[in-house]
């Protein structure tokens, strides 16, 4: 019993696999979503850059992301360890001519 209680103390401690981030680019006022599944809360490195939101749309999670100004940030959808969660790196270009 005491190895087994060993064993699950160190895979608490293990760290997460690395993931690659996803690429997210998106312009100065524009506003794109991106599907998230079953994933709860985010967290995003610079919020000035980005204007970021967790909404429910027809019984599933959305993430909208609005540039707010140039620059480049990373975001993570999903801050709750024991649920999926995706890490996007955000790129914010100028506004596009309309």
């Amino acid at each position: 019993m005491l190895r087994v209680l060993v064993l699950l103390a160190q895979l608490a401690d293990a760290p997460m696999p690395d993931t690659k981030p996803t690429p997210l680019d998106v312009a100065v006022g524009e506003t794109v979503q991106r599907e998230a599944g079953q994933a709860i809360g985010y967290r995003c490195d610079d919020p000035t850059i980005v204007k970021f939101e967790l909404v429910t749309v027809a019984d599933r999670n959305v993430a909208l992301v609005t540039g707010l100004k140039e620059g480049a940030t990373q975001c993570r959808v999903g801050t709750d360890p024991h649920r999926p969660s995706t890490l996007y790196d955000v790129r914010v270009t100028k506004p596009r001519k309309r």
